[in-house]
């Protein structure tokens, strides 16, 4: 599961301004 707040702060956690294909399989997931 994802959540909103979770979803930008694991960009800046991987250091990725933008939506990666690897963040989506692991939200997705």
């Amino acid at each position: 599961m994802c959540i909103e707040g979770s979803h930008q702060a694991n960009y800046l956690h991987h250091g990725k301004v933008g939506p990666s294909e690897e963040h989506y399989r692991t939200c997705r997931v």
